[in-house]
């Protein structure tokens, strides 16, 4: 676990914006989410300086820029322009930061201008839960998902209190490592690893999905893309990170729960 946190580390920039991969580029997605992981792991300058670069790269519109990606029927979401999923990953970072810096302000921003979008897939009911807004359209599935996608979506309606369904839905995956696809095609190590995290959160067994992860662990702490790529991935690590910290706690917590003490000494 330590290791892990020495790896992240190595991917973040003196700007305090943490990179996808090694030498790759600055994510602010995955700056955003990072910082509740950070904090819980008693991360707080990283925390610190990662919040403070995404006050730097947040867009005047409130926004903050996607790096790109597939939609779950495979058209690409355009690179270099404000996203939807990106900006809520930010507004979670910069909310747990609100006890100590004056943020709110960014981030009332920021929430303005997703009420400005058009929210329609699979992995935007994690933004509604992370906004605590019910979506206002469906969630349409394949075989063609991303795993990665849909377990996005399943945390989205975890944090909406739709406990009972989202166990359902993981009772009907597959245990141990998650397909890239709901088809079955391929591996997913970040689809594993949130799939272990809502397990745990939901009181089910993740024994099989946690061994898995660990075996996964490389010498410097990283884990890879998935077994067929083994490109060292930050979103796999943030997930990881998340499930070891819960299966430590005794009767859990809510995963984007920062509590008092661990702002103490900042």
């Amino acid at each position: 676990m330590n290791k892990t946190i020495e790896f992240l580390r190595s991917l973040q920039t003196e700007a305090g914006a943490f990179r996808g991969w090694v030498d790759g580029p600055a994510y602010c997605e995955i700056t955003g989410y990072l910082i509740p992981t950070l904090l819980q792991h008693g991360e707080r300058k990283m925390a610190i300086d990662a919040a403070r670069y995404l006050i730097a790269a947040q867009n005047e519109d409130g926004s903050w820029t996607g790096m790109g990606s597939y939609h779950a029927d495979g058209s690409v979401i355009t690179p270099g322009v404000p996203a939807v999923f990106d900006t809520a990953a930010c507004i979670e970072g910069l909310r747990c930061m609100v006890p100590i810096f004056d943020y709110q302000k960014q981030i009332d921003r920021a929430i303005a201008w997703i009420h400005k979008q058009t929210m329609n897939s699979v992995y935007h009911y994690r933004v509604c839960g992370s906004l605590e807004e019910p979506p206002t359209f469906p969630l349409v599935v394949s075989g063609e998902t991303r795993s990665h996608y849909f377990a996005y979506a399943l945390e989205g309606l975890y944090l909406l209190g739709e406990h009972e369904r989202v166990r359902k839905a993981l009772a009907k995956l597959p245990r141990g490592m998650q397909p890239h696809t709901l088809n079955g095609e391929g591996s997913d190590t970040c689809a594993t690893a949130q799939v272990a995290k809502l397990r745990l959160l939901l009181g089910m067994d993740a024994s099989v999905e946690i061994n898995e992860l660990r075996s996964l662990v490389g010498d410097d702490g990283s884990l890879p893309h998935d077994r067929e790529n083994p490109k060292k991935v930050a979103w796999a690590c943030k997930y990881y990170l998340d499930v070891e910290y819960l299966s430590r706690q005794v009767g859990g917590k809510e995963w984007n729960e920062v509590t008092e003490w661990q702002f103490g000494h900042l």
